[in-house]
């Protein structure tokens, strides 16, 4: 709808036929050339490095394997002063991390449970998709398609590949707030294993940062 002088972007899976509804579509109402790719940055011709505005990444960076080459990529197509903006979550040491819904009482544990039973729990009872997410969480936790980090670590790859974080907000669940506040096992399990105070409150992050 700003009517940017083109759209490239891509994905690790084909959707060919929805790729080229997309096009169609935003080529007819709102006159914008738009290409897709197959991959990650390698995929994209390496002529076009230096020249973007923006990089724009929705609910992805919480299933990027390598946050180092992503960030770096991120660095490397923008502009000087060209804007990174991303939107991800839920996190893998926070509530639904896993992106499956199990229930009220059960929000962590994919990361609570032990290698066997979370194994046991999957066979038994395949997981719901969490709240309104799109995503199919059987086939993401079969396939490990999870960055599996901490959510300063997101922080620490970003800065530390030349993009400055100017704001930065996080998603608190009401969820998490509720079942921590009653179950107090829970919270202290989690207190004992180390995991993050911030990720087990963070229904997902929005970061915009600048390239150096």
């Amino acid at each position: 709808a700003f009517k940017p002088k083109e759209i490239i972007a891509f994905d690790l899976y084909e959707y060919p036929e929805m790729w080229q509804m997309l096009t169609e579509k935003i080529k007819r109402e709102f006159g914008v050339p738009v290409t897709f790719y197959k991959g990650d940055f390698d995929a994209l011709p390496r002529e076009r490095a230096g020249s973007f505005d923006f990089v724009i990444s929705d609910a992805v960076l919480e299933h990027v394997p390598d946050m180092q080459k992503f960030a770096a990529g991120s660095r490397d197509f923008l502009k000087p002063s060209g804007i990174f903006y991303a939107s991800f979550g839920p996190l893998w040491y926070g509530p639904s991390g896993d992106h499956a819904n199990w229930g009220a009482d059960k929000l962590f544990d994919h990361i609570l449970a032990s290698e066997e039973d979370y194994a046991k729990q999957l066979a038994a009872h395949p997981p719901e998709v969490a709240g309104d997410d799109s995503c199919e969480a059987l086939f993401m936790i079969r396939e490990k398609l999870f960055s599996y980090l901490r959510g300063t670590q997101y922080l620490e790859y970003i800065e530390g590949n030349g993009l400055k974080i100017f704001d930065l907000r996080s998603k608190v669940s009401p969820r998490a707030m509720q079942s921590l506040a009653e179950r107090k096992d829970i919270a202290a399990a989690l207190d004992q294993r180390g995991f993050p105070i911030f990720d087990r409150f963070s229904g997902g992050m929005y970061i915009w940062a600048r390239k150096q």
